[in-house]
């Protein structure tokens, strides 16, 4: 399935069994309510009650798994603090301690985060500055949409083969998207707005 939002019989079947061992996803599913507004129908028929305890387990365990260093508890924490506050600063804080324990998804959505108003950065050019610091160490753990970034910066810094070095190694992931950005640049598509020599 393209997303845990897609209800059916056999999704519900494999986030109950997820959620009655504990994972985060299916708890997380199960106790939706609503996704932007519009209601979840058929989430396995369970009352708001039994959603609000669900999401109270969810909202324990994460963050038991979240003080114990744990990834996924996390980045789980950090999205639910984000839901709960209606602002980015309690997920900014978490998301930042699963990027400096090395998780380049982290680190990639820490400086998305940062990029659009998270955290105090009072000096003139800080807030880009830690904007492009975790980008490009998002890159260097793995993450194929960081690489491409990088690869933005290179090509507006008109750096041709560092544009496409970062590119090579985005799509050397597999990443179905940086695939087609290098493929797209390779052939002389016209969907850039830099003609690369």
């Amino acid at each position: 399935m393209e997303s845990v939002w897609v209800w059916s019989e056999t999704t519900y079947k494999y986030f109950k069994m997820a959620a009655s061992q504990d994972g985060l996803c299916g708890m997380l599913a199960l106790s939706t309510k609503s996704e932007g507004g519009v209601a979840i129908m058929g989430n396995g028929g369970l009352s708001n009650e039994e959603k609000d305890e669900l999401r109270a387990k969810l909202i324990n365990r994460s963050k038991a798994l979240a003080d114990n260093g744990n990834i996924d508890g996390i980045k789980m924490y950090a999205f639910l603090q984000a839901i709960k506050d209606g602002n980015d600063e309690g997920y900014c804080k978490w998301m930042e301690k699963a990027a400096k324990l090395g998780d380049p998804d982290a680190m990639n959505q820490l400086a998305g985060s940062i990029h659009d108003g998270c955290g105090w950065y009072i000096v003139p050019g800080s807030r880009d500055k830690a904007v492009r610091h975790w980008i490009e160490e998002a890159a260097n753990h793995g993450n194929p949409r960081a690489m491409e970034k990088m690869a933005g910066y290179a090509r507006e810094a008109l750096d041709f083969l560092m544009m496409f070095s970062w590119l090579e190694k985005a799509a050397n992931t597999g990443n179905f998207n940086s695939i087609r950005l290098i493929s797209s640049y390779l052939m002389g598509g016209n969907e850039f707005t830099v003609i690369v020599p």
